[in-house]
């Protein structure tokens, strides 16, 4: 499950990556979610 994130995260910021804890809390990445 931490890969299917990672890839998400990467795909939408390649650049930067959130915290597992940041993940767990909001459940996606607000720089992702377009």
């Amino acid at each position: 499950m931490n890969k299917l994130i990672v890839a998400q995260v990467e795909d939408g910021n390649s650049t930067k990556t959130v915290p597992q804890s940041q993940v767990n809390e909001k459940g996606v990445n607000p720089h992702a979610n377009h």
